[in-house]
């Protein structure tokens, strides 16, 4: 794969992880069940994320804040994770990073 089409591939799945993370609860859900939504939606950004910012393809302000949000999905806390994937996408913590994805997607 040449750079150009890997970068581009790179950014199309980022910004399909961005896209998904941005859905609202249940939209999120039903876009990913039977998948445990949660864990599904935390690899999906992190991969993209990782591609992006380890091929530099993305400009500076941008790698910062999506540095920012890849840190913070690290961190998320154990109360997020409830027993059904509704109820996980519902709890608050899932709310800041649809936002800030939204935020990133506007860009």
């Amino acid at each position: 794969m040449s750079h150009s089409n890997a970068k581009e591939s790179a950014l199309n799945d980022l910004n399909d992880a961005l896209s998904l993370l941005a859905l609202d609860a249940q939209s999120q859900v039903d876009a990913l069940a039977p998948a445990d939504v949660p864990e599904e939606i935390l690899a999906r950004f992190r991969i993209a994320a990782t591609r992006c910012i380890e091929g530099n393809y993305l400009d500076p302000k941008a790698t910062v804040q999506v540095q920012a949000l890849l840190s913070e999905a690290e961190d998320i806390c154990y109360l997020a994770f409830q027993p059904t994937n509704l109820l996980s996408m519902q709890q608050p913590e899932w709310e800041v990073f649809r936002e800030k994805a939204r935020a990133l997607i506007a860009c």
